[in-house]
């Protein structure tokens, strides 16, 4: 499937589920990005100055979210969730991020707040760059991360040095 095919299909998916959800009228551009690769979706938007409130700019989406195996359901979720951040900012008259008014309107519209997304096939593993050990042979604790973390930093459960290596993620 082309992916130009692909982002008609999301656009209208948006838009339906906007009116769907809320009876607004959704205009602005849907657009599936290449570059996100932590974050599956994000509301972009900017204040506008005359009336000091937040406005939707674009919706952007993970190119591996329609590519990497994800279900249907859990592509709807990301469309909801971004949906709602929109609606409780343009409500709320200013940006509610993850706070407890946006849970409300959650809860209010049936979307799991804390709900976390994994690819169907489990085989794929994250791009993670670095991974640390703990030094201590009793504890022994192994951790990835995506950043590199300080010389300084220690195992959060017994204190004592970590060993760092790099991971290809190619």
């Amino acid at each position: 499937m082309q992916l130009s095919h692909i982002q008609k299909d999301l656009e209208k998916r948006v838009k339906g589920l906007a009116m769907q959800m809320f009876g607004w009228k959704m205009d602005k551009p849907v657009v599936i990005s290449g570059r996100m690769k932590r974050t599956l979706g994000q509301y972009v938007w900017k204040i506008n100055h005359e009336t000091k409130k937040p406005a939707l700019v674009k919706f952007q989406f993970a190119a591996k979210l329609f590519t990497g195996g994800y279900k249907e359901e859990d592509i709807d979720w990301v469309i909801k969730h971004e949906l709602i951040h929109w609606y409780t900012d343009i409500t709320e008259g200013k940006p509610c991020h993850h706070n407890k008014v946006w849970k409300a309107n959650c809860k209010k519209f049936g979307v799991p707040y804390n709900r976390s997304i994994n690819p169907e096939d489990s085989e794929t593993e994250r791009d993670y760059r670095w991974q640390y050990q703990c030094s201590n042979p009793g504890c022994g604790l192994i951790f990835k991360r995506y950043r590199r973390i300080p010389k300084n930093y220690v195992c959060g459960k017994c204190r004592s040095r970590l060993k760092e290596y790099f991971l290809n993620p190619d």
